[in-house]
């Protein structure tokens, strides 16, 4: 056999090296390129989810509270306007019940459990509006909502607490002795705590007063970056501060489906300066219905908004453009997505005419 001959060890050479580099890097840039591509996928996927979960949202929260609008518990314990003496088992209207709050001095956004500013919001006196200013969102409308409530529940779960969240047994001025007390005895004698505080009904139904509305919010987000923009926001009568409940609302219209006759169906949507500016109706039956009577729909729409700016494949400009609530087209900031919800309510306690006892 021959012998083998016995050749030098051999490396890569400079060109082999530099090959293998630049097919490394290109397949480092390729998985890059795919998993940037697949992340800002995913969270455009995550704004549009969101979209539609604010919207949702919104709409949901103000549709709970039209329902209500208006409402009383049909058999309670109302005080007599007048006398003050209590009249039990009475059958009494929302209309009829708030009249006897406060020595019968009642704002007008409380006197038939709804009511609204057209491009504003409400004043001081909650007896008319004022014109969104500078800082607010141009076009957005304030929506007040009123009812009774008797129930026994926590302020967690219950009616007996306003939007955000204050007992509104803590209403001084339209709930006052309405709450009742209940006697304890304990070391030092008796003592008397507020039934609310018991878990009891109150002695009358307490008057809830939601007023909705668009709030300046600002916020840095996740990737550091200052956000301004609007929330709902919403203020009660039990005393609390103004509260932020959904983030990213940047439009808030309403509009009132009020009735002409008999039928007590809505023929027309309304602005809320609009139902102000209506007559009261007289029926066949001789029923006289004053403007705010009149609406037995109520027609919310909102545009909201990404809550960050990550859409890139637009080419840094904003999102498609949108036509909001008041039909107008607009183009949202860059980085940002905007869309319209629109839904229509039916005011349940103004769609069948309540028959009342006089108290």
């Amino acid at each position: 056999m021959s012998a083998i001959k016995n050749r030098p060890a051999r490396g890569l050479t400079l060109v082999e090296l530099m090959v293998a580099m630049v097919i490394g890097l290109v397949v480092v840039l390729v998985a890059t390129r795919l998993f940037v591509g697949s992340r800002a996928t995913q969270r455009a996927t995550d704004e549009t989810a969101a979209l539609f979960e604010t919207g949702q949202m919104v709409l949901e929260l103000l549709g709970r509270e039209i329902a209500n609008a208006g409402f009383y518990p049909v058999v309670s314990t109302e005080p007599t306007v007048g006398s003050g003496v209590p009249s039990t088992n009475v059958l009494v209207s929302y209309d009829a019940a708030v009249k006897g709050l406060n020595g019968g001095v009642v704002p007008d956004a409380y006197l038939y459990g709804l009511y609204g500013c057209a491009d504003g919001k409400l004043n001081a006196t909650l007896s008319g509006c004022v014109a969104n200013g500078t800082g607010d969102p141009s076009g957005s409308d304030t929506l007040v909502v009123s009812y009774f409530t008797n129930d026994a529940f926590s302020l967690d779960v219950g009616q007996r607490g306003d939007c955000s969240r204050a007992d509104v047994g803590a209403d001084t001025l339209y709930n006052a002795g309405r709450v009742g007390e209940v006697t304890k005895t304990s070391a030092s004698g008796p003592v008397k705590e507020a039934r609310g505080t018991m878990g009891l009904p109150p002695t009358s139904p307490l008057l809830v007063a939601n007023r909705f509305f668009l709030n300046a919010l600002s916020y840095v987000d996740d990737q550091g970056k200052r956000i301004n923009t609007f929330a709902l926001a919403c203020r009660g009568n039990g005393g609390g501060s103004t509260v932020d409940l959904v983030p990213g609302v940047v439009q808030m219209t309403v509009r009132y489906g009020v009735f002409s006759d008999d039928t007590l169906r809505p023929q027309t949507y309304l602005t809320a300066t609009e139902v102000r500016a209506l007559s009261a109706l007289t029926l066949g039956d001789g029923a006289v219905y004053q403007p705010w009577q009149r609406v037995a729909s109520v027609r919310l729409c909102v545009m909201v908004r990404s809550l960050s700016s990550t859409r890139f494949q637009d080419g840094g400009t904003g999102g498609a453009n949108v036509v909001d609530c008041n039909g107008t087209s607009v183009t949202p900031p860059s980085g940002v997505v905007y869309r319209t919800f629109t839904q229509v309510f039916g005011v349940k306690n103004r769609q069948l005419r309540t028959v009342e006892l006089p108290l």
